[in-house]
């Protein structure tokens, strides 16, 4: 499924990749490069939305509220990647984020993307560690303000550009690392690759689209039920699994029906592409036990 999805458009490649190599190979698509920033905001200004409102924030306090559009989230997330840029973060660092449930925190996550800068999240209420492996684990107990270090965001990251050049990234590249408890043991990282968490996110809009876009604030189920004069519901199949045939809508349902009518039929019948007709029916008959190949051949005529 998430190949599909890749491939389908869903995302945007620099460069094709590359897909025939001779022997097999797992690798996920080997020569193209991407960026979820982009993704995430220019691909979606291009087809002019822009202008609509992609996150709205409500804090705790009634009346506390904010949001951003497309072309201000970008305009936002490009000048705090051009400040991580000059104070010397460059292609491939790792920093963290500690910021806690703002619009500031979607902003650093998105400008990190937008230069290749992987990035953790830590909330622990000021007191934070890391644990590289390898390596001895630094903890920092104070928050205490330092004048050559700690600067205003208002005051410094307005004042960049709302411009920033993309750093495309191979789709194995590191988007953020995100630390287990430490319950069992010496808190572990897990990498979330680029292109596995695009594709993870955008796997999840289908069930968006599927059931809640057809009847704004109703669920979709896709049941086909008739209400007789006594007042019973009947369910009758499905109004979402439908052939088109020569532009006829034949329900799945009631071709199965015809088919399992017959008393040495079980089950089933599937679309398939069709070069004339758009889709053709084509059945993938499942015997009652004891019955014999013979009568596939004559379902039709019977």
């Amino acid at each position: 499924m998430f190949l599909v999805v890749a491939s389908d458009g869903v995302f945007e490649f620099l460069s094709n990749q590359a897909v025939r190599n001779g022997d097999i190979k797992i690798q996920w698509f080997k020569g193209g490069v991407t960026n979820i920033y982009y993704n995430a905001l220019d691909k979606n200004i291009q087809v002019g939305l822009g202008d609509k409102t992609t996150f709205f924030w409500e804090g705790n306090d009634l009346g506390q509220d904010a949001s951003l559009t497309f072309n201000q989230l970008l305009n936002k997330a490009c000048q705090l990647a051009n400040y991580l840029k000059d104070i010397g973060i460059k292609k491939g660092d790792a920093i963290i984020i500690y910021l806690p449930m703002l619009m500031e925190l979607l902003i650093a996550m998105l400008a990190c993307a937008h230069i290749d800068v992987a990035f953790v999240k830590s909330t622990n209420n000021g007191v934070f560690s890391l644990t590289y492996e390898n390596q001895s684990a630094m903890m920092r107990e104070t928050t205490n303000w330092q004048i050559d270090r700690d600067v205003w965001w208002k005051d410094i990251v307005s004042k960049y550009p709302t411009t920033c050049e993309v750093e495309w990234v191979n789709a194995e590249n590191p988007y953020f690392l995100l630390y287990t408890s430490g319950s069992t043991g010496k808190p572990k990282a897990v990498r979330h690759t680029t292109g596995g968490y695009m594709i993870y996110t955008a796997a999840t809009f289908k069930y968006e689209t599927a059931y809640f876009k057809p009847f704004p604030s109703y669920y979709f189920s896709g049941d086909s039920y008739s209400r007789d004069k006594d007042g019973f519901h009947w369910l009758t199949g499905r109004v979402d699994d439908v052939f088109n045939v020569s532009d006829h809508r034949i329900g799945t349902t009631k071709v199965e029906s015809a088919l399992v009518s017959h008393q040495q039929c079980a089950e089933a019948v599937v679309g398939v592409e069709h070069k004339v007709k758009g889709q053709g029916i084509y059945a993938f008959v499942t015997l009652v036990g004891g019955g014999v190949f013979l009568i596939v051949k004559n379902c039709g005529k019977t």
